[in-house]
Formats: C-alpha cells, structure tokens, sequence
C-alpha cells in the first residue's frame, strides 16, 4: 500500500482535507451575520446588536445591562463601546489610521 494509498483522496492530490475546507468556510462565514454599522458612527442600537451577536457565537462576555449602564451613566455610544472592548478607536471614530 503506498502513501497515496493510504490518505484520503483529497490530501493525496495536495488538496485540502475535507474537515480543512469545513474550518475555512466556518471560519470566512463566522462574521457573516455581524451587525452592520458606519465606522464612526456608532449608536446604542449598534452597541447592543453587537453583545447580541457575541452571545449568539458564544464568545460575549458584556451584557445589554451593562451597555445600558454605561448609557445611563452619561457616556457615549461609541466611548463606551471601546471602554467595554465591544470596538476599537478606528471604529468608534471612523479614523482608518487605527
């Protein structure tokens, strides 16, 4: 039995495995559903649909309560959505520097 023999068709002929190709279509369509926003534009809707998605990936570790709170505290939108890890300055501001 040679080598070729022996792997899954695929893998013989240098292409990808089969469980390969299922992580690189899981990993391109994983922001697939992600909230759409304007960059520098970001409102308290956007703030909650993106804690939203997160829990939905299980990957959220910020809750709408929280988001609200900071709402109610005077902060905002986009202030706090950095301050709570949900955006980073270039997408809070719209600046393409960051």
């Amino acid at each position: 039995m040679t080598t070729e023999q022996s792997q899954p068709p695929n893998e013989a002929a240098g292409g990808a495995s089969d469980v390969e190709r299922v992580v690189r279509r899981d990993d391109d369509d994983i922001f697939a559903d992600y909230p759409k926003y304007t960059p520098g534009q970001i409102g308290w809707g956007t703030l909650l649909r993106i804690v939203e998605w997160e829990q939905s990936h299980g990957i959220g570790n910020v809750s709408a309560e929280t988001v609200n709170a900071y709402r109610e505290e005077g902060y905002g939108a986009a202030q706090a959505g950095v301050m709570l890890g949900l955006l980073d300055y270039g997408q809070a501001t719209g600046c393409e520097e960051y």
